[in-house]
């Protein structure tokens, strides 16, 4: 498994997200997040055989605080991260826990998953892109067969088939002596 620490300081321009670092009068409470994704398919055809360990098939990626770091959050970047790999078709399995420590110690996981309905929601709103874009080329495409049907029947109309094919003649030989 391969398993790299992101911190803070890892990204350029990143801006206060939200407020996670305490400060307690006995100590600290720090949140990380763990990002765990496959993207072998030979790995991930062995998950579930006996001997094979979660570990020996994801790969890990955690974002966590420094003690310098007060009063700021991975919350966009983990987000940020979780939702590509998500939508990345090279992931085959992605998952992320939020983790809360106090004073070095774990208190409390937390299994981050999408709600049900985003994938849809998600799809409805690229589709509705997609199929507006679709219509605009389709009417686009309609107008220009069209005038294309417009153009070939002026040109039958008046006999000017060989005048036409002169024509393009002339512009192949422009393009060829250019």
């Amino acid at each position: 498994m391969s398993e790299q620490i992101k911190h803070l300081d890892d990204y350029y321009d990143h801006e206060k997200q939200s407020d996670i670092g305490f400060e307690l009068e006995q100590g600290t409470i720090r949140k990380r997040f763990v990002l765990e994704y496959c993207d072998n398919p030979k790995k991930f055809d062995r998950l579930g055989k006996v001997g094979v360990e979660i570990d020996d098939v994801y790969d890990r990626i955690i974002f966590e605080e420094k003690e310098t770091d007060r009063f700021r959050g991975f919350e966009s970047i983990a987000y940020q991260r979780y939702l590509f790999y998500l939508f990345n078709p090279k992931i085959l399995d992605v998952k992320m826990w939020e983790e809360i420590y106090e004073n070095g110690t774990m208190i409390q996981e937390r299994f981050i998953a999408m709600p049900a309905t985003f994938p849809h929601e998600f799809g409805k709103a690229v589709s509705r892109d997609v199929m507006e874009n679709r219509d605009t080329l389709r009417k686009e495409n309609e107008e220009l067969k069209q005038t294309l049907a417009t153009y070939t029947g002026f040109i039958k109309k008046y006999n000017a088939d060989n005048t036409y094919q002169e024509y393009l003649q002339g512009i192949s030989s422009e393009k060829e002596s250019a």
